[in-house]
């Protein structure tokens, strides 16, 4: 019990990772970008956005984003969901 609970204590430590989920109309780099820096408070030193995964869902196209911060560490990943979508899985996003 005691060693869940350390485990627990040592995640939280860690940092909360993002996860965010947001609507726009279309799907493109410089919405990504706007969205994102919109957000730069709850992004904690994300500096790029990584296209995981391009879906179409229910007619909606789904973008998985996973943001890495300047030593290329995974901060969490973002949800953006648009009428129409113009970029690709593996397309790297630069913020700054």
């Amino acid at each position: 019990m005691l060693d869940l609970l350390l485990q627990l204590i040592g995640l939280l430590a860690v940092g909360v990772l993002i996860s965010l989920t947001i609507e726009v109309i279309c799907i493109t780099i410089q919405t990504i970008k706007e969205e994102l820096l919109k957000r730069k408070s709850e992004l904690n030193g994300v500096i790029k956005a990584f296209v995981k995964q391009k879906q179409i869902i229910n007619g909606r196209h789904v973008v998985t984003l996973d943001m890495l911060d300047k030593l290329g560490n995974s901060k969490g990943s973002v949800k953006m969901e648009g009428q129409t979508c113009s970029v690709n899985k593996g397309q790297a996003i630069s913020l700054y």
